[in-house]
C-alpha cells in the first residue's frame, strides 16, 4: 500500500487509496468460491486495516455487525492465541448446536408451483424483494443479475463506466437536525433524519445529472415528457421482528426488503422539493412496516421462485433517473472494541469502486456525523459539487 496509518488518518482515509485487490482478495461469495464471509487483516505502519468480504446473499449489513461483534468480544477476552483458539473451538461447537436445535424457521411453502403462479404476477411483490417484475417472470438465459459477492459487485453495476468520480461527504449532527427541520412536510407529519438526508441525497444527484447545461446522456432532450417520467429513490428495510416476516431479531442472514418510493422527475427537481419527498418516503416505509400480509407474501413468492440463478435487479441502471441507497447508519461499528492492543474502529469505509453507483451511508460516527459515499459520472460531480442547495448541509470529506 505504500502508505503510513497516520496519512491515511490525516486525509481522512480516502477510498481511493484502498484497493480492494491488495487489501481484501479473499472475496467471498458464490461468484468465486463457496466461502460466505471471510476477512483479512492487514498491518501496515502504525495500524492496522480489516478488510471484510462477504456474499450478500447470505448476510446484511446487521448480519456482518453481528458476526464482527462477535469477532471483537474474541479479541477481547482472548490473551494469548492458543487461548483464542480454545475459545474459537469452542464457540463454534455451541453455534452449531444452537443451529441445530432452535433454527428460527421462516414459513415454508408447500407447494412451491402453485404458489409462484398465483404471486408471480403481483409486481410489488417483486419490488419489495429488489427484483425486476417482468424480467423475472420468464428471465432469459443469458440474464445477468448483480452478483453475490463482493469485492465483485462494482464489475457488474449497469451504467458504469469510465469518467466516473466516487466522493466522501460529511453531514455534521448540527446540519442534519437543520435538514430534518427543513425536510419536515408543511401538514407536521413525522419524518426520520435519515428520511430527509435520502431525500436530499435524492434531489440533489437528479439536479446534477439532470439540470446541468449540457445534455444528459440517458435523453436527448429534456423536453416535458422527460420531466414527467418516473424517478425513484429505493431504501432498505431490515426485516427483523417485522409483522409477517418471521425474522426472528437475532437473524444473522440477509433479511432486508427493498422499499422504493416513486415520483416524477419534474416533482424531484423541484427547488423545494425536500418536505415532498422526505414525506413521500416515509409513508411507503410505514405502509411496508405496516403490511403483514404483503410482507407474508413476498416471502412466499421468494420461497417459490423456481430458478434464482439469473434474478435481475429492479433497477436497471444506477446512474439514470434511479437511486439506490445503503445504510449502516445505525449500526454501531464504532463502539466495538477489539481489546487493549488493537482498540475501536477509527474509520468505516468501502475499498475503491465497491457499490459503485449505489448511495452508500457510513455508521454515525461518535460525534454524530454522518458520512456518505456519493459516485457520478466526472461533470456530474461537478455540477453536484458546485451545487449550494447541496453544500448547504454537507461539505466534501475526501475521495
Amino acid at each position: 500500500m505504500g502508505r503510513s496509518y497516520a496519512s491515511i488518518r490525516g486525509a481522512e482515509m480516502p477510498q481511493s487509496w484502498l484497493d480492494a485487490e491488495l487489501l481484501a482478495p479473499c472475496v467471498a461469495g458464490l461468484a468465486t468460491t463457496t466461502k460466505i464471509f471471510t476477512g483479512r487483516v492487514n498491518w501496515i505502519e502504525g495500524g492496522c486495516l480489516l478488510a471484510i468480504s462477504m456474499s450478500h446473499a447470505a448476510l446484511d449489513g446487521q448480519g456482518a455487525f453481528t458476526v464482527i461483534r462477535h469477532w471483537a468480544q474474541l479479541c477481547r477476552t482472548s490473551e494469548n492465541a492458543s487461548q483464542l483458539r480454545s475459545v474459537t473451538g469452542s464457540q463454534s461447537g455451541q453455534t452449531k448446536a444452537k443451529t441445530i436445535t432452535n433454527p428460527s424457521p421462516v414459513r415454508t411453502v408447500s407447494s412451491p408451483t402453485t404458489t409462484f403462479e398465483r404471486l408471480k404476477w403481483r409486481p410489488e411483490l417483486w419490488t419489495l424483494l429488489g427484483l425486476h417484475a417482468e424480467d423475472n417472470l420468464v428471465p432469459p438465459a443469458n440474464a445477468t443479475s448483480l452478483p453475490v459477492c463482493i469485492p465483485a459487485a462494482s464489475t457488474s453495476i449497469t451504467g458504469m463506466g469510465t469518467g466516473m468520480r466516487t466522493c466522501i461527504f460529511l453531514f455534521s449532527d448540527q446540519y442534519i437536525a437543520s435538514l430534518k427541520a427543513a425536510a419536515t412536510p408543511l401538514d407536521g407529519k413525522w419524518v426520520s433524519a435519515k428520511d430527509a438526508l435520502t431525500a436530499h441525497i435524492w434531489t440533489s444527484l437528479m439536479r446534477a445529472r439532470f439540470d446541468g447545461e449540457e445534455k444528459p446522456r440517458s435523453v436527448s432532450d429534456l423536453d416535458k415528457e422527460t420531466y414527467g417520467l418516473l424517478s425513484s429513490i429505493a431504501v432498505l428495510i431490515d426485516g427483523r421482528g417485522l409483522p409477517g416476516s418471521g425474522f426472528q431479531p437475532s437473524r444473522v442472514n440477509n433479511t432486508v426488503y427493498h422499499c422504493r418510493t416513486q415520483l416524477p422527475l419534474s416533482t424531484v427537481l423541484k427547488s423545494d422539493a425536500l418536505p415532498t419527498l422526505a414525506g413521500a418516503i416515509r409513508q411507503n416505509i410505514e405502509a411496508v412496516k405496516s403490511n403483514r400480509d404483503l410482507v407474508n407474501d413476498a416471502n412466499a413468492l421468494a420461497a417459490s421462485i423456481p430458478d434464482v440463478g439469473h434474478l435481475t435487479h429492479v433497477v436497471k441502471d444506477f446512474m439514470d433517473r434511479d437511486t439506490v441507497t445503503t445504510s449502516w447508519i445505525d449500526l454501531p461499528f464504532y463502539d466495538l472494541d477489539f481489546g487493549p492492543t488493537l482498540g475501536k474502529p477509527e474509520f468505516f469505509r468501502i475499498p475503491r469502486g465497491q457499490f459503485a453507483g449505489l448511495c452508500c451511508m457510513l455508521p454515525r460516527r461518535p460525534n454524530g456525523d454522518v458520512e456518505v459515499i456519493l459516485s457520478a459520472r466526472e461533470n456530474e460531480m461537478g455540477r453536484l459539487l458546485g451545487d449550494p442547495n447541496f453544500l448547504e448541509y454537507g461539505k466534501l470529506l475526501c475521495e
